[in-house]
């Protein structure tokens, strides 16, 4: 199942990264932050779709991390993300559902412009767990690990 994360959430994280730069900024620190935004389950919902069926695909989803930044220009971050609960329904009863979290650590290299803005990337590594609970079936669990980027 591919996860696309909105274009909100990418807002959320530029407007956090850009609010923080002044405490970036600085020499050397440790940093701690959050972000907010929406997830999109691509796929996710069961086929076929047929009248009575309802599937909410989308869910708010949210980050906390923690990280140190060696200099102005380099820093690492840990994370753990919610990605949310995507749920189908058919006449009003849950008949699938899958809740997704991530633990994350990434390398922050930033390029400060000015006191109140820079540009920055991340470079890491995320580990998956989703929960795949369908009626009838019971709850199962799958979990992997991948490259992140931003």
């Amino acid at each position: 199942m591919k996860l696309r994360i909105k274009r909100l959430l990418v807002a959320a994280l530029l407007a956090l990264g850009a609010a923080s730069t002044p405490a970036l900024s600085q020499d050397a620190g440790w940093v701690i932050g959050a972000s907010v935004g929406q997830s999109y389950f691509n796929d996710g919902c069961l086929q076929p779709v047929a009248p009575g069926v309802f599937c909410d695909d989308g869910a708010v989803a949210w980050r906390a991390f923690f990280g140190y930044q060696f200099n102005s220009y380099f820093g690492y971050e840990i994370g753990y993300a919610n990605l949310g609960k995507m749920k189908q329904t058919v006449g009003g009863a849950e008949v699938a559902s899958f809740e997704t979290t991530a633990i994350d650590a990434v390398l922050v290299a930033t390029l400060p412009l000015n006191q109140s803005f820079a540009f920055f990337a991340k470079w890491g590594v995320f580990s998956w767990d989703m929960d795949r609970n369908i009626a009838g079936v019971g709850t199962t669990n799958v979990s992997g690990s991948d490259i992140t980027y931003s």
